[in-house]
């Protein structure tokens, strides 16, 4: 989960830089680390469960 939410953070921080529309591209990236993050965590506590 944390990994999501830094990378993508992260992209959208360098992003942000380069085409100067701070902090757009930073809460974007942030927002959807974190989107990510909790659905790993949610496959991680769940997994699929084989019907026959």
């Amino acid at each position: 989960m944390a990994g999501a939410v830094i990378g993508l953070g992260l992209l959208g921080y360098l992003l942000d830089r380069k085409l100067e529309t701070a902090p757009a591209l930073l809460l974007a990236g942030l927002m959807l680390g974190l989107v990510v993050g909790f659905y790993d965590l949610w496959r991680a506590m769940f997994p699929p469960q084989d019907r026959p």
